[in-house]
């Protein structure tokens, strides 16, 4: 997940990492981030062979999907150190159709489910 305190400033990153390729859900927790509660960008990227995310149910038990937008990037290395990957992201963009910063709250928890 990464945190951004504008959409022009990288933020904070924490590695989403599944415990093996059949494994269907993750946990997230913002914790330990040492960033205080705000406004930011919420995105979460993960190489495309986890697969599509079908829900991301937040600290309360609400799926949050249905806010979030799914893009699909192409990581080139720039000097052909490693081959063309893909990866996923799901940005927060509240049903608008462009990132939308929304309040972060210190120790939010995600839960994601892949297909």
């Amino acid at each position: 997940m990464g945190k951004t305190q504008s959409f022009n400033a990288l933020g904070l990153l924490t590695p989403i990492l599944k415990a093996s390729a059949t494994n269907t859900q993750v946990t997230l927790s913002t914790a330990g981030l040492g960033s205080p509660e705000g406004l930011g960008g919420v995105y979460f990227g993960f190489p495309d062979y986890y697969g599509d995310l079908i829900e991301i149910i937040d600290q309360t038990g609400y799926d949050i999907f249905p806010f979030y937008t799914k893009y699909n990037v192409l990581i080139k290395s720039p000097n052909n150190f490693w081959n063309t990957k893909s990866y996923n992201f799901y940005i927060y963009t509240a049903n608008a159709g462009v990132p939308t910063a929304t309040k972060i709250p210190v120790g939010s928890k995600y839960n994601f489910r892949f297909t």
